[in-house]
């Protein structure tokens, strides 16, 4: 099958609104991320659509019109960018139906939290959280890159009033972000951090229990997490907080 892709700025917004209406689950943080860093073609007059990330798709949906020769037209695009491989969540099925048409290898790299099992939260006794200032970039640096890469992507979030600090009898202990997942949509995704000295003593799952009632009962929104499939602490972090580790990111490649 020969596609004519044409080259366009973003994802097409009608066509992405049903990409995302036909998800069980919400978007999540990092797929976002990838997606606004990536290549975007639209093809078969404006019906379908992929994104394509440092030789990955990242994005791909069709109209219910190429659904007979879904993988076809999905293989087609993905030879024409170059793309050898296709980063996925695991519910979106559209996707992975296309992606996996050929014989492919399949790994999980991420595991994604879009549900809960409870609301509880009791923090431990002085566990005090309050809204971040400027001043806290150091703090915030300080807890190493597994939440911030560094101080110049702290300042936006401290300055857009997105981070909160926690302390114990006033000293510093952690700090939890969080981010819009996309624009116009009441999704937040948690990220959290415990400093050095901290860790081992449960306060991450107390971080995650505040901002997930915050979101929940302040804000009216809806808390989604994850972390690679690795980070086996994080993932404990999360399970333990009252998180549901139920979906997961998929790696598909077919390239050789």
């Amino acid at each position: 099958m020969k596609l004519d892709l044409v080259a366009c700025d973003a994802p097409p917004a009608e066509l992405r609104e049903a990409y995302f209406a036909s998800l069980p689950e919400p978007q999540i943080h990092h797929m976002e991320r990838l997606v606004s860093a990536a290549r975007v073609f639209r093809f078969g007059d404006g019906g379908g659509y992929l994104a394509v990330h440092e030789g990955a798709v990242v994005e791909f949906f069709a109209e219910a019109s190429w659904l007979p020769q879904l993988s076809q037209a999905f293989e087609a695009a993905a030879a024409e960018t170059g793309a050898t491989s296709a980063v996925l969540k695991s519910y979106d099925t559209l996707a992975l139906v296309a992606a996996t048409g050929r014989p492919a290898r399949i790994a999980t790299i991420g595991v994604n939290c879009t549900a809960w099992s409870d609301e509880r939260y009791e923090p431990p006794p002085r566990f005090i959280p309050r809204p971040g200032t400027p001043a806290d970039v150091e703090t915030v640096a300080a807890i190493g890159p597994g939440l911030f890469s560094g101080p110049e992507e702290i300042a936006p979030d401290l300055a857009g009033g997105r981070i909160t600090i926690y302390e114990v009898d006033g000293a510093p202990v952690g700090a939890g972000v969080l981010s819009p997942v996309r624009e116009g949509s009441d999704v937040l995704d948690v990220g959290v951090g415990v400093l050095p000295d901290w860790r081992g003593r449960g306060l991450g799952e107390q971080i995650v229990r505040h901002l997930k009632v915050h979101c929940l009962h302040t804000l009216k929104a809806r808390p989604v997490c994850g972390c690679a499939v690795e980070n086996v602490a994080s993932r404990r972090t999360l399970e333990n907080a009252g998180f549901l580790t139920r979906h997961r990111l998929l790696e598909i490649s077919w390239g050789d």
